[in-house]
């Protein structure tokens, strides 16, 4: 009788403990949150120190591609520290701040790679640039919850990445139509 009763007894006990268990869960689950937010802080800063830093060595010479490919090369990172990440939601102060970092890096990029010569390696790098923002902003979009219309709203330069796609096509379609009157 006595096992029964005890029996009965730690059963609704367990009970009692996974109850109590859940507000520790949750409280793990905010932190754990709240460190996501942070590491999306930085990797935005880091994003933007980075790219600065590849647009003051940016020389608008004959060969621009080594610098376009520098700004690649950070948009790589922050993609890659992105894609270990949950989804995060932000505050509204820090989804400002972190819409507001990667638009100017897009934006003083594209300003810049507008001045650059157009050489087969400058657009070959436009290209691999363009290819790897668009995978970041994908990634971006999906981590951050809510942050592409702002950041839609805060590229202001995008007719310059427009205009740089659309004399790249017309330049390929130029070669290639060369190729074929040649053969």
């Amino acid at each position: 009788m006595n096992s029964r009763l005890f029996s009965f007894v730690l059963f609704f006990l367990s009970f009692g403990l996974f109850a109590f268990a859940s507000p520790l869960d949750a409280d793990l689950e905010a932190r754990d949150m709240e460190k996501r937010a942070s590491a999306v802080v930085e990797v935005i800063a880091k994003l933007s120190s980075d790219v600065n830093g590849a647009l003051n060595s940016f020389v608008a010479t004959a060969d621009a591609g080594p610098n376009i490919n520098s700004i690649t090369n950070a948009f790589v990172t922050a993609t890659n520290s992105l894609e270990r990440m949950g989804p995060v939601f932000l505050s509204n102060a820090d989804k400002n701040t972190v819409a507001k970092g990667v638009a100017d890096a897009i934006n003083n990029a594209a300003n810049h790679i507008s001045k650059a010569p157009r050489t087969v390696s400058s657009i070959t790098a436009a290209v691999l640039l363009d290819a790897q923002i668009q995978l970041f902003l994908n990634i971006f979009g999906v981590v951050v919850v809510g942050i592409a219309g702002i950041i839609a709203k805060l590229i202001i330069n995008i007719n310059l990445l427009i205009s740089i796609h659309l004399v790249l096509v017309a330049n390929i379609f130029i070669n290639l139509l060369g190729i074929i009157i040649i053969l």
